[in-house]
């Protein structure tokens, strides 16, 4: 049995098609950027706009750390998660800014997020 079809607390990873952690492995994501992936990709599976707050502060840490980027810089493998998994076009250029740690591109498309759905920026 792989770790992949089981979850401790809840199925939010194991009902996704491509896992957020399968993929920044995959992709070589540093700490901060598989963590910001985590969160956008979970929220409305799990807790919604605390999802993405955290997934906010995961970029601020970005802006503070600056962390080493070793993501490979493809978009091939990203639009497969993108669609396997059933997100839009939006998600596909936040895993874009992710991969390539512009920090201002993903705060602002994490807000356009929460705005949209939630109706609200904070």
């Amino acid at each position: 049995m792989s770790s992949l079809t089981r979850q401790v607390g809840g199925d939010h990873y194991t009902g996704m098609k491509y896992q957020p952690v399968a993929f920044a492995s995959k992709m070589r994501y540093n700490f901060i950027q598989g963590s910001i992936l985590k969160y956008v990709s979970r929220y409305p599976l799990k807790n919604g706009v605390e999802d993405l707050a955290k997934a906010m502060h995961f970029c601020e840490l970005g802006v503070d750390t600056k962390p080493v980027n070793f993501a490979l810089p493809t978009d091939e493998e990203a639009q497969k998660y993108v669609k396997k998994n059933g997100f839009d076009k939006e998600m596909e250029e936040l895993i874009s800014d992710i991969t390539n740690q512009f920090w201002i591109g993903i705060a602002d498309k994490i807000l356009k997020i929460k705005e949209r759905v939630y109706g609200t920026k904070k």
